[in-house]
């Protein structure tokens, strides 16, 4: 790959946009603990996106693979272990368990607005189960007191260094995402979500791909759930509420849903908002969500549809045929295959 192609591609734009927001926060007033927040909420919209943006399944209970998994490494680092990698794997592995309950009953046994009100009830069932009960979640106090991992003996207490630690993790897990949204699975998946007939015409099982992802989306979830548990050292259930997630799905919005770094934007303007908003007043919801229904009506394809001629114009003045990029063609469905094995039967 040419210098010029390493310059334009988005996993480099989205490494450079990690290194630098540290000190947007500082130059705009703010704090550093608030860009860790804003990557961590960007990756778990990432996650959910996966969903939406490729399948155009809406799920309103992605706030409970965030929490659950979040629950479940605070649960081990405060009584077991304090290692980050085990407390990762195994957060990642329950937000999967439950990822595969609800998903399955979402995908095999509904379809419709009657997926996105499963997902909303399971995440509804876990508030209230959690709210409640006090051994795993903590009950309405939470669970707090999680110590910092210990990695290479670095001082995780300091904001800048935790931030930085924070963006090698997300910019895996967003390396991670781009590798499968790229790759033939990710392709079958926006060929559903542009039009369910046409793969299932060509011999995929459309059900099956569906759960997959919801699978991979729930995972990337766990995953954001495990870092900001070690950011703030504490969860509560109100994560798993449907407010939480619904701010999810519109930080997704808010970034753009046909692009996989969109949500990231999203995360940054919805997070950034919030922090300046709610210092002026307790109501700081109703202009955050003014502009949500702008660019719902307006701007569809949101912050990122906006940005995408200025990144166009730099990929032409760098002499890059911007079209042969994967993330030109989001919605891209003509090179997707017929099924081998539905083909030879």
């Amino acid at each position: 790959m040419s210098i010029k192609r390493i310059l334009i591609h988005p996993l480099f734009l989205f490494a450079v946009a990690l290194y630098i927001l540290p000190y947007f926060m500082v130059y705009t007033g703010s704090f550093v603990d608030l860009a860790s927040s804003i990557i961590i909420y960007g990756l778990l919209a990432m996650g959910f996106n996966f969903l939406f943006g490729h399948t155009g399944d809406l799920s309103f209970g992605h706030g409970l693979f965030f929490t659950f998994a979040g629950f479940t490494a605070g649960n081990i680092a405060l009584h077991f272990s304090s290692n980050l990698f085990l407390t990762l794997i195994l957060g990642v592995l329950s937000s999967v368990v439950i990822g595969a309950i609800v998903g399955g009953l979402a995908v095999y046994r509904s379809k419709g607005i009657y997926f996105s009100m499963i997902t909303l009830a399971f995440g509804q069932v876990f508030f209230y189960i959690g709210y409640s009960s006090r051994g795993f979640t903590g009950g309405e106090n939470g669970l707090g007191g999680i110590p910092k991992p210990n990695i290479l003996g670095l001082n995780l207490s300091d904001p800048p260094t935790f931030y930085y630690t924070a963006a090698v993790f997300v910019f895996i897990g967003a390396y991670v995402l781009y590798r499968i949204a790229n790759s033939p699975f990710g392709k079958v998946c926006r060929a559903i979500n542009a039009n369910k007939n046409r793969p299932e015409f060509l011999g995929y099982d459309v059900k099956k791909y569906r759960f997959k992802a919801f699978l991979v989306s729930s995972a990337i979830a766990g995953y954001a759930g495990v870092l900001s548990v070690y950011h703030i050292g504490y969860m509560s259930s109100q994560s798993s509420h449907w407010s939480a997630s619904g701010e999810i799905v519109m930080m997704s919005v808010l970034g753009g849903i046909n692009n996989l770094f969109g949500p990231v934007i999203g995360a940054l303007m919805f997070k950034y908002l919030e922090d300046i908003l709610s210092g002026y007043t307790n109501y700081w919801f109703l202009p955050v969500g003014i502009i949500f229904v702008f660019f719902v009506l307006v701007a569809p394809k949101g912050i990122a549809g906006l940005l995408q001629p200025l990144y166009e114009k730099l990929a032409q003045k760098l002499g890059i045929n911007v079209n042969a990029l994967p993330e030109k063609d989001p919605q891209g469905t003509a090179d997707i295959e017929p099924h081998k094995k539905e083909v030879s039967a």
